[in-house]
C-alpha cells in the first residue's frame, strides 16, 4: 500500500494537502495527515475530509515561524512512517520546509504543483511567474516531496462516516539558530480576500482614493469584496495590505473578477489567473488585460461603473 504523508500548519492548508494526497494515491493509498501546532482534540475533523490517520504534533517551541522545528519534526515522522510521498501545504510553511527536507533526505522535490496525474505519477506546476505550466516527474526512485500551489486543490467534502486513528505526539524541538527581533503587523481589513467568490478590483485608472467609493458601491450591490492592484496597495496605500492582489500580494480564485482601471501587467495577472470569469473595464483599448479576459469593455470607468451599479441594482432588485 502506498503511504502518503500530508502536512500542514493551518486548517485550510491541511485540507488542501489531504485533497492533493488523495489525487496522488487514490482511495487505496493510506493518507496520514500530520498537523504541526494543533492538539489532538482539534484535528479529528481531518479524518472526515479524507485522511486515514492524523498525527497532531505539539511542542511549546513549535510556532508559525519555526521552519527549523518543522523540518526536524517531519524528518522524524518520515523515518517512523516511511511514506512514498510527502505532500505539503502551499503556504510559507510548505515552501520553506519542503526543500529543506528534500536536501536532508536526498529526496526529489517538486514545488508549486497545481495538478497531479496518477499515471507515473506526473505533476503540473506553475513556472515563469505563473505564465507557463510544465509537467515534471521524479527522475529517481524513492521518496518524493511535493508542495502544492495555494487554492489548486479544493478540500474534499466532509464524510462523517469515515473513521481513523488520531494520535498526539509531543516533541522536543531544538532551540532555533535564529532569534526573533521584531514583528511589525501589516494593516488588515479583517477579510480574507483570497476566499472571496466575487471581487471588484481597482488600479491606477482611478484618479484619487475617494473615487474608489464607486467600487464599494458596486461591491455592495453584487456581494463582492474590493481589492486593488500593487500600485494602489503598496505605493498609494489606498487599501489594506491584505487586499492587494497580485504576484507579491494576495492570490485569488473568485468565480467573478471585475477589474477597473488596471492595465494587466504580468505581476497582477499572476494573482488572478485562477479566476473563473474575468471582466475588464479600461479606457485604453490596447491594455494587455483585454487579451486575458472573458469580457472586456473599452470605456471610461468613471462613466461605466455607476451605470453598471445601477444596472445591477435593477436586475438584482437591491
Amino acid at each position: 500500500m502506498t503511504v502518503i504523508l500530508a502536512c500542514g500548519n493551518s486548517t485550510r492548508g491541511g485540507l488542501e494537502a489531504i485533497a492533493a494526497a488523495r489525487a496522488l494515491g487514490g482511495p487505496a493509498a493510506q493518507v496520514i495527515y500530520a498537523d504541526l501546532g494543533k492538539a489532538a482534540g482539534d484535528v479529528s475533523g481531518f479524518i472526515s475530509h479524507g485522511a486515514d490517520a492524523v498525527v497532531a504534533v505539539t511542542d511549546a517551541g513549535l510556532d508559525a515561524r519555526s521552519v527549523e522545528g518543522f523540518t526536524e519534526v517531519l524528518h522524524r515522522l518520515i523515518g517512523e512512517r516511511a511514506p512514498s510521498y510527502v505532500v505539503m501545504a502551499g503556504n510559507k510553511f510548505g515552501r520553506e520546509t519542503g526543500p529543506r527536507l528534500a536536501e536532508r533526505l536526498k529526496a526529489a522535490c517538486i514545488n508549486d504543483v497545481i495538478r497531479i496525474h496518477g499515471d507515473g505519477p506526473s505533476f503540473e506546476r506553475l513556472v515563469l511567474s505563473g505564465n507557463s505550466v510544465e509537467t515534471v516527474a521524479p527522475s529517481t526512485p524513492g521518496l518524493t516531496i511535493v508542495t502544492i500551489h495555494p487554492h489548486s486543490f479544493e478540500p474534499l467534502p466532509a464524510d462523517a462516516s469515515r473513521k481513523g486513528e488520531v494520535a498526539e505526539v509531543k516533541v522536543a524541538v531544538k532551540p532555533s539558530r535564529t532569534r526573533l527581533v521584531e514583528v511589525k503587523k501589516r494593516s488588515t481589513a479583517g477579510v480574507d480576500i483570497s476566499a472571496a467568490q466575487t471581487i471588484v478590483c481597482g488600479g491606477r485608472g482611478f484618479k484619487k482614493k475617494e473615487d474608489f467609493q464607486m467600487l464599494y458601491d458596486l461591491a455592495k450591490v453584487i456581494g463582492a469584496e474590493v481589492g486593488g492592484s500593487r500600485p494602489i496597495g503598496a505605493d498609494l496605500k489606498w487599501i489594506a495590505d491584505d487586499k492587494w492582489i497580485g504576484l507579491s500580494g494576495k492570490e485569488v480564485k473568485p468565480r467573478l473578477y471585475i477589474a477597473a482601471g488596471i492595465s494587466g501587467q504580468i505581476q497582477h495577472l499572476s494573482g488572478i489567473r485562477s479566476a473563473k470569469t474575468i471582466v475588464v473595464i479600461n479606457s485604453n483599448k490596447d491594455a494587455p488585460f483585454f487579451k486575458e479576459c472573458d469580457y472586456g469593455l473599452v470605456a471610461d470607468l468613471y462613466k461605466a461603473l455607476p451605470l453598471l451599479t445601477e444596472f445591477c441594482k435593477r436586475e438584482l432588485k437591491r
